[in-house]
């Protein structure tokens, strides 16, 4: 279900929050270099990352829970 909310981890350390949103950008950008030298990745790296799922928990906490990863 989309809820329009922007979603972030915060790193195991603590030092600072991942938005996926940022993430996805940077993906997006990857998928154009490899369309431009007409790579057979690019069509993988398109969609990695595309759909996100994640859990809410009882205290209200959200985490990735599962995901299109295509570790290209």
């Amino acid at each position: 279900m989309f809820t329009g909310e922007i979603l972030f981890d915060i790193k195991p350390d603590g030092s600072k929050p991942i938005t996926w949103k940022e993430h996805r950008l940077v993906t997006l950008r990857l998928a154009q270099a490899y369309k431009r030298i007409r790579s057979s990745k690019y069509n993988r790296v398109l969609q990695c990352g595309s759909s996100l799922g994640f859990r809410r928990y009882s205290n209200d906490t959200m985490k990735l829970h599962i995901a299109n990863f295509w570790n290209v």
